[in-house]
């Protein structure tokens, strides 16, 4: 149906775990040089089958007795790449399974990043092939090298990471005074030859990280591991904010 009033909700369908896999490419030496980002979403069957409970769930909300005394039901775009896709389906008959073919090409079609990847340089024991980071939050196979942000979360969480990265953080900077409690050992190593030496360091430091970093602390820097050729980070969680209208005729928007 149409909505002349443009009003209504948005239901925002995430899948909190999802198992696809994104891929990361170290594609030059520079450090300024960006890297190769896949995020690969819905490459797994099980995320693809996560989007599509998540919208039905959604559509049973529209059609409790709640939403129904406000007149609301749900909106589907029409998206030109869909519709083709789904005149196309091979002689499908059935009205119920064109439909789920078109509520997947939509998925496909429209649905966003949830944000927050993690995973590029997830934590782990040395000898993980996969581990970028020891338990120390060290850089395997470097020194004086740690990665403190949400990339060395080895699995999703269910929900934003703000809060955990925080706790990353606070353990780190516990680490890291630990480390450099022997103030003769402070003094003995030689950070940086000048000032802008320092600055250049700060520069390469910052702009390496193979996804954004989190400003946790001005005492932390976050970096990724440069020598990796390619790292498996978690895709973000996908949101479907498109397909959830849900639109309340005869309210008329305010000028």
């Amino acid at each position: 149906m149409d909505n002349q009033s443009a009003a209504g909700f948005m239901f925002m369908a995430l899948c909190l775990h999802p198992k696809s896999r994104g891929r990361i490419d170290i594609v030059s030496s520079d450090p300024r040089h960006p890297p190769s980002i896949n995020p690969d979403y819905l490459r797994h069957p099980y995320d693809m089958t996560c989007m599509r409970d998540a919208y039905k769930f959604a559509v049973r909300m529209v059609r409790t007795n709640a939403f129904q005394s406000l007149g609301a039901s749900v909106h589907l775009p029409r998206f030109p790449e869909c519709l083709v896709r789904t005149s196309q389906g091979g002689g499908v008959d059935d009205a119920r399974a064109l439909y789920q073919e078109y509520v997947s090409c939509i998925i496909r079609v429209a649905a966003i990043s949830g944000h927050h990847p993690l995973g590029t340089a997830r934590i782990g024991r040395r000898g993980d092939p996969l581990a970028v980071v020891d338990p120390q939050l060290k850089v395997i196979g470097t020194e004086r090298v740690r990665v403190v942000d949400a990339s060395v979360m080895p699995t999703q969480i269910s929900g934003v990471p703000n809060s955990a990265i925080t706790v990353i953080a606070e353990k780190a900077s516990d680490l890291i005074k630990e480390t450099w409690s022997d103030k003769s050992k402070l003094a003995s190593e030689k950070i940086c030859s000048t000032s802008a030496d320092c600055e250049e360091k700060l520069l390469l430091l910052m702009t390496s990280s193979a996804i954004s970093v989190s400003h946790i602390s001005p005492l932390i820097i976050a970096v990724s591991a440069l020598w990796a050729t390619s790292v498996y980070p978690h895709t973000p969680p996908l949101s479907l904010p498109l397909v959830m209208f849900i639109h309340y005729p005869g309210v008329v928007p305010r000028p």
